[in-house]
């Protein structure tokens, strides 16, 4: 069962590299999990008290999508403009192909989303911090690939199944979940 949790977690990081441009990027968390799962004495049988795992980095894009896009919006604030994440992201991109004779385009692409910035932003170590919408200097809590994660196993151990096709109130939950570590607003 280890190999196999390890495995996942390396195939989830290949499939989320080749979405943008190729580069496998495996966070210090993602590296010590690995091996920790690679070291520890294979049982055969699941670990019934254990944390649920977490859903990969894919299905957390998807409800990210949603949260951002409209179910978290009337809650939290980035006050970063957008113009300025697209460029931060465009940086970093550069930064991960300089010599290698590739565009960064080849990792971001033309004219994406917003959130597709913010989500390479995040699996590059950026995090992004949230303030409260109707008051836009109280700092809410940080945004980042770990906060996610973090966010993700909360939401399984508090309401269920993740899906990624949830609807924006269970996306905003689980945003909630990320940022605050708690539901907060209703």
């Amino acid at each position: 069962m280890k190999l196999k949790e390890a495995k996942k977690l390396i195939n989830d990081r290949i499939r989320i590299a080749r979405e943008y441009g190729g580069l496998v990027h495996l966070t210090i968390e993602d590296s010590e999990k690995i091996i920790n799962l690679l070291d520890a004495p294979d049982t055969g049988t699941e670990e019934t008290d254990s944390a649920p795992a977490c859903p990969c980095d894919e299905d957390i894009f998807d409800a990210l999508v949603t949260a951002l896009e409209g179910g978290s919006n009337y809650w939290y604030y980035i006050p970063i403009p957008s113009d300025r994440i697209k460029k931060m992201a465009i940086k970093k991109a550069a930064v991960k192909v300089a010599g290698t004779g590739r565009s960064f385009l080849s990792v971001l692409g033309p004219n994406l989303p917003l959130v597709d910035y913010i989500w390479f932003l995040m699996l590059n170590d950026t995090s992004l911090m949230i303030y409260d919408i109707e008051n836009t200097e109280d700092l809410l809590g940080e945004m980042s690939i770990d906060t996610l994660r973090k966010g993700a196993v909360q939401y399984i151990q508090e309401r269920g199944e993740f899906d990624p096709a949830m609807d924006a109130g269970e996306a905003d939950c689980f945003l909630q979940y990320a940022v605050l570590g708690e539901i907060v607003y209703c």
